[in-house]
């Protein structure tokens, strides 16, 4: 991380404050205060300290984590929240009423691979990533284009992300993008196209973009940073589609016989 990260955590659950500093001890570069005793005393702190990211367990006696975040917010526009809980909540819901500000739920017990994939998303959020669609396919963090590893590696990206957040398994990736190839040496170009991307994203400081799984890729929905010509215009943001849409791809047509579609629908 290019600087420390100020986080808050506030929990009544003394144990809990203690498993999430086990978690995070090592993490030179993430300075941290807890809140236990008066949720409440964190409104004063974000209001006279500078914070990136509140981590709120939702059920508290004296104010809840949804409140409680809102209430921070007016104080911090641009604070981050991840609540913990270990109870189910409609993650939806949550999401529509905090919008930009919500990065991810984290469930108890947690482990430090969910603490630290919240952190990366907090550094990530610092970058600004577009993709165009309409034409040829081009990717570009905070205005400047990626040269990808190879053009597998590009195409690859292309097809999770044109798939917003849906999962692409390695069968179904690989039977798009290397149909007539023998099967053991797809999966070795599968997964050849997979580490190339992972360092390229890795390398531009938004590794997080993509949440990687043993034979499934998808992309991170949490992720909010990211201007598309594709997403705004199924979005009804923007009327830029004119019949090309990643035009270097074959498998374009069937994304393309819903975009010709909705067009149409637009034209009547």
């Amino acid at each position: 991380m290019n600087r420390d990260l100020m986080i808050i955590i506030v929990d009544d659950e003394m144990e809990a404050l203690v498993h999430f500093l086990s978690q995070i001890i090592e993490e030179s570069n993430v300075r941290y205060k807890f809140f236990n005793d008066n949720p409440l005393d964190a409104i004063e702190y974000v209001k006279d300290h500078p914070v990136d990211c509140a981590y709120l367990d939702i059920r508290m006696p004296k104010i809840n984590g949804l409140d409680l975040a809102a209430r921070l917010i007016e104080q911090n526009k641009d604070l981050k929240i991840v609540f913990i809980t270990a109870f189910y909540f409609d993650e939806k819901e949550i999401k529509e009423r905090f919008k930009d500000n919500i990065i991810d739920f984290v469930y108890k017990p947690f482990s430090y691979e969910a603490i630290r994939n919240t952190f990366l998303a907090l550094e990530i959020d610092k970058h600004i990533v577009e993709f165009s669609m309409f034409g040829d396919f081009n990717c570009l963090v905070d205005g400047q284009a990626i040269t990808f590893l190879s053009k597998k590696s590009e195409e690859l990206l292309a097809l999770i992300m044109v798939l917003k957040g849906k999962k692409l398994t390695m069968e179904k990736a690989i039977s798009i993008l290397w149909p007539e190839r023998e099967l053991d040496l797809a999966k070795r170009l599968y997964r050849d196209s997979i580490y190339k991307l992972r360092q390229k994203l890795n390398e531009k400081g938004i590794g997080h973009l993509v949440i990687f799984q043993r034979g499934v890729t998808k992309m991170n929905t949490n992720f909010t940073k990211i201007k598309c010509d594709y997403y705004d215009y199924l979005n009804n943001e923007n009327d830029l589609y004119n019949g090309y849409f990643l035009e270097e791809y074959s498998w374009n047509k069937f994304f393309k016989k819903i975009l010709d579609k909705k067009r149409a629908l637009v034209d009547e």
